[in-house]
């Protein structure tokens, strides 16, 4: 088999099972989870390719802002400034929307934090405390504090958005079968 057409495998050994289904390269869901980590790139871009959008005039800019409109407050002092307009996501929107992005890229070489919230997936609240305590500290939380907790509690999120596209792949499949 050529190097290209070779699963990537995960470092513990698991080409294309990383979390336990799957034929594609360290996923769980195989194409399902390519799918979600499309969208969700798409979804990121989305928020940091508005002020481009904005400063070159396209017409797609103000789409985008009111795309995201009905989710994130987008005030501009809580908002990353790129290409000299503010992003179409606060700080913190932005963090969850990287996180999840990281997280589906990440978590099946994480195996010391798969397989806990394998088993136990109400931990991922555990992730989200720190979200929490920045929030109540609204006075006193910075950009990068909005940013990093936005991250931290979203890459566990990834997890369960893979266990469920393995899911919807394997009902999908039995539907096939039968």
């Amino acid at each position: 088999m050529a190097a290209a057409e070779r699963p990537l495998a995960a470092p513990d050994g698991e080409a294309g099972q990383a979390l336990g289904g799957g034929d594609a390269p360290a996923t769980v869901g195989g194409l399902w989870s390519w799918g979600v980590l499309a969208i969700a790139a798409a979804w990121l871009a989305g928020a940091l390719l508005a002020p481009l959008a904005a400063e070159r005039g396209w017409a797609v800019a103000p789409l985008l802002y009111l795309l995201y409109r009905p989710i994130c407050h987008q005030l501009p002092e809580r908002s990353f400034e790129l290409w000299g307009h503010q992003a179409a996501a606060c700080h913190r929107c932005v963090g969850l929307y990287a996180g999840f992005v990281l997280g589906l890229l990440v978590m099946p070489w994480l195996r010391a934090l798969r397989e806990p919230l394998q088993r136990r997936p109400w931990l991922v609240v555990v992730f989200a405390l720190p979200l929490l305590v920045d929030v109540a500290l609204l006075r006193h939380n910075t950009t990068w504090s909005r940013f990093a907790t936005g991250v931290l509690a979203a890459v566990p999120l990834a997890l369960l958005a893979q266990l469920a596209a393995r899911d919807l792949r394997r009902r999908r499949g039995a539907a096939l079968r039968s």
